[in-house]
């Protein structure tokens, strides 16, 4: 029984295989014109790659795309803790920010954004304070003004914020006030966050 294959590869190279499935041998016998027998039955014929050259032409036809987003965005550089409002490559505005080690790197959309939000104090808010717990869900546990006027969530858990304050139960991104006020009227919900 013979059977036939073609197999591509994503290299310049084009292979096509003519293989007896009784044998068991498979010794090369070479040939001159880039045609393989095998004492099995198979011939593989296959077009050399092209020479690798390590010299570089002295002009470059052609750019390198850009790595910025188009529009309007965020740039989270946790190193410098540093958050900038962005319009394409451009910086807007930027300041300094607390709490910018608790994000991962990537690149989000902004999933929310919420003016004089709401914030829902978990139980060590109240325990801490040696004050009565709220019952889950309870109106008691939302607080308004402990994330201060503006709001950004790059998810549900994660927002960026201008509280008078950064504790364990607030957590997030702290910004301050006039910053966080320009980037929350300059970017809309989908807009592109990259943390890097």
């Amino acid at each position: 029984m013979i059977s036939f294959s073609i197999r591509s590869i994503l290299t310049p190279l084009a292979v096509l295989s003519i293989a007896a499935c009784s044998s068991s041998k498979n010794t090369p016998i070479s040939s001159s014109d880039n045609t393989q027998w095998q004492t099995s039955g198979s011939i593989t014929i296959a077009r050399p790659l092209p020479e690798v050259t390590t010299v570089m032409p002295s002009r470059m036809l052609g750019f390198l795309p850009s790595q910025s987003p188009k529009g309007t965005w965020l740039s989270i550089d946790r190193e410098n803790h540093k958050v900038s409002l962005m319009d394409g490559a451009d910086e807007v505005t930027s300041c300094t920010a607390k709490g910018l080690e608790s994000l991962d790197p990537g690149r989000f959309e902004l999933a929310h954004k919420q003016r004089n939000p709401l914030w829902y104090a978990p139980e060590s808010y109240f325990t801490n304070r040696n004050l009565p717990v709220p019952s889950e869900g309870d109106s008691g546990r939302y607080l308004r003004g402990a994330l201060g006027d503006f709001a950004l969530f790059l998810d549900a858990d994660t927002p960026l914020h201008s509280a008078p304050f950064l504790s364990d139960e607030i957590s997030g991104v702290r910004l301050e006030e006039q910053s966080l006020a320009k980037m929350y009227y300059s970017l809309g919900v989908g807009d592109i966050v990259l943390v890097k």
